[in-house]
């Protein structure tokens, strides 16, 4: 990698700047953080979403989004399920099977299926669905508020009367 090698960015069309060869959309993004609502979670380079721990290797155009857009939205959710499912194959198994559904109200609803759920499996489970929780925060997805939605949904246990 030549680190000499700069490359031109074009934000929106509009603004152009330069930035070295092997520099990340992450770190691109931070000079465009003032314009968004949210922390970007993903970068759109010439019309291809990207992740932001991708690397600059051409002069390009592009585009980023918070949560707020629809993209970013979908790029939230999509961590968020993902967390999800990495969090109850971690706490029951690989036998652990998680439906995830979207009903008409744009929300999302969940279903863990082969398991044994009664209280005093949430209560033994409950020390490492702690320690799931405190990892999340090394999944960068930008904003903290996932972490938080993720202790919920592990934290939170409604089981069948």
């Amino acid at each position: 990698m030549n680190m000499d090698r700069k490359y031109k960015v074009s934000f929106r069309g509009k603004e152009q700047l330069e930035f070295e060869e092997g520099t990340t959309f992450k770190e691109i993004s931070e000079h465009f953080k003032e314009l968004f609502n949210y922390d970007i979670l993903v970068a759109k380079v010439d019309n291809i979403l990207t992740d932001l721990s991708e690397t600059i290797k051409k002069d390009c155009e592009i585009d980023f989004f918070d949560r707020s857009s629809s993209v970013g939205n979908s790029v939230y959710v999509r961590s968020a399920r993902f967390i999800l499912v990495l969090a109850v194959k971690k706490l029951f198994g690989d036998t652990a099977d998680v439906l995830i559904g979207n009903n008409i109200d744009n929300g999302t609803y969940f279903f863990v299926q082969n398991i044994d759920m009664n209280e005093e499996v949430v209560d033994k489970k409950e020390p490492r669905k702690r320690d799931l929780c405190a990892c999340t925060s090394s999944i960068d997805i930008g904003d903290a508020s996932l972490s938080s939605s993720c202790s919920k949904v592990l934290t939170s246990t409604s089981l069948p009367s």
